[in-house]
């Protein structure tokens, strides 16, 4: 081996390097030379120095999973290093360093039959439940902002102050579990909307809603006072009641009914949009007795704590 080494220590790379990357080994004629060189033994270089045995016989083990690919570190500036695949082989290397690339899946995509069965999509239990509170929540919440430039004569104020309620979190309205849907149908709208309003709306604080919702039920002016007071303490199911046109509430004359919106919502799914209405339609007039009848899950979290127990 010293007479391998002694013999190209003073030899111009150029003589046996093709690449910047890759060491080829001496040429036949020297393997006929006394003490010959064993030419299925392959030579690693780092920079001028021989790499130990054990690097050799990691390096080779790697060889043969690379289809004998060697792959050489030899010192070379970073910016004259090039990233480049051997013999189509998928596994990229750099400069000496072997990084295996894995496929990984994507997200599956979405078919384009919606109405597939077994599919999760706007038809489904939970979704409708959530776009029945949404409709109910969104046409509430413009109708009370409509009454306030009515009762106050456009005089409404501006900036932080000013008298308008601003669209709440979607905490409420996207959660779908039954113990909260059931306490929820009791809930009062002064407590409904006076949650954190959304984080789109970086010019008012978070508790914008429930400071204006304190001054409205607390408004000098008797008759104002009595009306937000009224209209505050309504429960969700009176509104959804009055809403789908089961019964009137004077405080909520002038809401938009279900009649009235479900052209919007037709002309928002063209191609379904009579099977959702109807949907929506029967969930809407059954939405109490849906929710009482339905049994709540156990979380995975009380159900682990069961049994451990």
């Amino acid at each position: 081996m010293n007479k391998f080494y002694d013999l190209y220590e003073n030899e111009k790379p150029d003589d046996h390097f093709i690449s910047q990357n890759f060491f080829y080994p001496p040429t036949n004629e020297y393997y006929n030379q006394e003490d010959n060189y064993n030419a299925n033994e392959i030579v690693y270089y780092k920079g001028n120095n021989e790499i130990d045995k054990s690097e050799k016989t990691k390096a080779k083990t790697n060889e043969e999973e690379m289809n004998k690919s060697v792959i050489i570190d030899l010192n070379i500036d970073d910016s004259n290093k090039n990233d480049f695949n051997l013999n189509n082989n998928p596994t990229k290397c750099d400069c000496g360093k072997i990084i295996n690339e894995k496929k990984k899946c994507g997200r599956k995509r979405k078919r384009t039959d919606e109405n597939k069965t077994g599919e999760h999509n706007k038809f489904s239990d939970d979704n409708i439940r959530r776009k029945c509170k949404h409709l109910v929540i969104n046409n509430t919440l413009k109708f009370i902002n409509n009454q306030i430039i009515k009762i106050y004569n456009g005089n409404i104020g501006n900036g932080i102050f000013k008298k308008e309620l601003q669209t709440i979190n979607q905490s409420q309205k996207s959660d779908a579990t039954i113990n909260f849907n059931k306490i929820f149908l009791t809930k009062k709208l002064g407590e409904i909307f006076s949650d954190p309003i959304s984080g789109r709306f970086t010019n008012f604080p978070p508790n914008h809603n429930k400071n204006l919702i304190e001054k409205l039920m607390n408004e000098e002016d008797e008759n104002k006072r009595i009306y937000f007071n009224n209209l505050f303490n309504l429960t969700f199911t009176q509104c959804l009641q009055h809403f789908r046109g089961e019964i009137y509430i004077n405080e909520l004359d002038g809401l938009k009914c279900f009649n009235q919106v479900k052209n919007d919502i037709l002309n928002k799914y063209v191609e379904d949009g009579e099977e959702y209405i109807d949907s929506l339609c029967y969930y809407l007039n059954n939405f109490e007795e849906i929710i009482n009848n339905k049994r709540a899950r156990k979380s995975r979290k009380k159900k682990n704590e069961n049994e451990n127990e």
